[in-house]
């Protein structure tokens, strides 16, 4: 006879062994499990939900406790009891309940293989339930022939669809879907549950390890069960199990460089040593630390800098450990809020791009480089040079001019010449009605006989002034002109003439004759000659 062997029970991961099985266990997310809840017990539920959020935060979970209370033939307060029928032969495997990974059945094939599934009744339940994970990698062609089926689905059908990516999700299906957003867990809850589950476990954890880990796992229950697990295997040699996990076990565990290593880069790079911060880049990358989570604790640290150099008295938003505050504080002062801005810029374009980089210690080095590059330079105050004593210095005196003859004085110049009848002309009478004449002609012609002299009175129209005006005057073209325009103005229909002033008398009988002193201009003709001067008359 065959002796028999023992079976050993599969080890199940912690992140699947403490996975809720009610909404009560459910972390964070109470503005969701109340509606669904609700949603229950007053049987109001609808045709097709969309859970989106981050990972690990109880998407999958929440769908599958929302099918369950679903088909439970007794649910307590919206929750299934998890005793029924229902409940456990969906614990078990119900065919009603169907998961499906739209990452690897994207296709319209798979989409129609569903849209036919939907026609039959449930098996063995109320409903049949369709839970399609990271929906938003189904193709164009799936999300058009599953459109029709989430529009008006059998009554007997609920589609529940679960997302990180919610911006790449069509909108006509976010129009379809009751939508719910997941929030990150927050970092008491996740370390209420973490010390929860240690003690399970039987293994101790410090609060200041678990709240490290619930920051490390970014707000994903998941991430830190799975981290939480790698620290309970983290033993001492020659032990089954640690016996207590500490922060540095969780940085051992978890890749990431110590509080002392970081406050050290910062120290260095607050006054530019960058040898000194590549020395503690290279001690991590030997002991095999992952550069990119490094980046990443590097802006979690510059975060926290900034937040308590804006609000000193505010630490809620500040995520730090309790053994910290005092360095924090103590660094912040010595940081400006401009050089604490930008290293948060240049991390964040260093941490793009070292998860492309072939090599990460390298990339990690560069960052750390062009960090201590960009310290903001002081300029120090010009050195005063002492003063030294003025001592006067004895110029020489020039060299005496050469002395010249004096000048003979200038000649006198004879008065000017008067032209008697041509610079003075007798005044000029002007109409008032001359100026609304002007407005009437054209521009051009009433800028020329602007400084005309006129007498609208007499049966003609007398004008008078130089030659320029009586050259005017006497185009016919201008004398139609001007006559048209005295009509509007006048409405009398006259005749335009040119007349000449009389010329003031002057005492002599030519108004031509110029009078000049004979001798002066002799004078100043024979003056001109000694100089040298030649002398034409015309």
């Amino acid at each position: 006879m065959k002796k028999l062997r023992a079976v050993k029970f599969i080890y199940l991961a912690l992140y699947r062994k403490y996975r809720p099985m009610t909404f009560r266990d459910v972390f964070s997310q109470e503005h969701i499990t109340k509606t669904l809840q609700n949603q229950i017990k007053n049987n109001q539920t609808v045709h097709a939900y969309l859970f989106t959020g981050s990972r690990g935060t109880g998407k999958t979970t929440c769908a599958r406790i929302f099918a369950k209370a679903l088909n439970c033939l007794a649910p307590e307060d919206g929750n299934p009891c998890l005793k029924c029928e229902a409940c456990v032969l969906i614990e078990t495997g119900a065919q009603d309940i169907s998961e499906i990974d739209a990452a690897s059945n994207n296709g319209v094939d798979d989409v129609r293989v569903l849209r036919e599934e939907t026609r039959y009744a449930p098996v063995s339940l109320k409903y049949r339930v369709y839970i399609i994970d990271e929906v938003h990698m189904l193709s164009a062609g799936a999300w058009a022939a599953l459109l029709k089926t989430l529009e008006e689905p059998p009554a007997h059908v609920v589609f529940i669809l679960a997302t990180t990516e919610n911006h790449k999700v069509p909108a006509t299906i976010l129009s379809r879907c009751q939508r719910f957003e997941f929030k990150r867990v927050n970092v008491k809850d996740c370390a209420a549950a973490l010390i929860k589950a240690a003690e399970t476990e039987s293994v101790k954890i410090t609060g200041d390890a678990a709240e490290l880990i619930a920051r490390l796992s970014d707000g994903g229950m998941r991430d830190a069960l799975s981290l939480l697990e790698t620290c309970i295997s983290h033993a001492e040699p020659g032990t089954a199990l640690p016996k207590e996990i500490t922060g540095h076990i969780v940085r051992e565990a978890a890749g990431v460089a110590g509080s002392e290593h970081v406050f050290g880069i910062s120290e260095a790079i607050l006054v530019g040593n960058a040898a000194s911060a590549l020395k503690i880049i290279n001690t991590l990358h030997g002991q095999s630390k992952d550069m990119g989570r490094l980046l990443g604790e590097l802006i979690r640290h510059y975060r926290n800098l900034m937040l308590l150099k804006l609000m000193p008295g505010e630490t809620d938003l500040i995520s730090w450990l309790p053994e910290e505050a005092d360095d924090y504080r103590r660094l912040t002062e010595k940081y400006e809020l401009g050089h604490i801005m930008k290293c948060l810029d240049t991390l964040e374009e260093y941490y793009e791009r070292i998860s492309r980089s072939r090599d990460k210690g390298l990339t990690a080095e560069l960052c750390l480089i062009a960090l201590c590059a960009a310290v903001p330079q002081i300029t120090a105050a010009p050195v005063r040079q002492p003063e030294k004593p003025h001592v006067p210095v004895k110029q020489p005196e020039p060299p005496p001019m050469p002395e010249f003859p004096p000048e003979p004085p200038p000649p006198e110049l004879p008065p000017p010449m008067t032209v008697v009848g041509l610079a003075e002309q007798a005044p000029v009478a002007v109409s008032s009605q001359w100026s609304e004449v002007l407005r009437e002609l054209p521009a051009f012609l009433a800028g020329m006989l602007e400084d005309a002299g006129a007498d609208l009175q007499g049966e003609a129209v007398e004008l008078t002034g130089n030659e320029l005006i009586a050259g005017i005057v006497a185009n016919p073209d201008n004398k139609a002109k001007i006559a048209e325009a005295v009509l509007k103005v006048t409405g009398k229909r006259t005749e335009v003439r040119f007349v000449t002033a009389d010329p003031p008398d002057s005492g002599s009988s030519s108004s031509e004759e110029i009078e000049q002193p004979p001798d002066k201009i002799n004078q100043f003709k024979n003056l001109l000659k000694q100089k040298g001067i030649e002398v034409r008359e015309r």
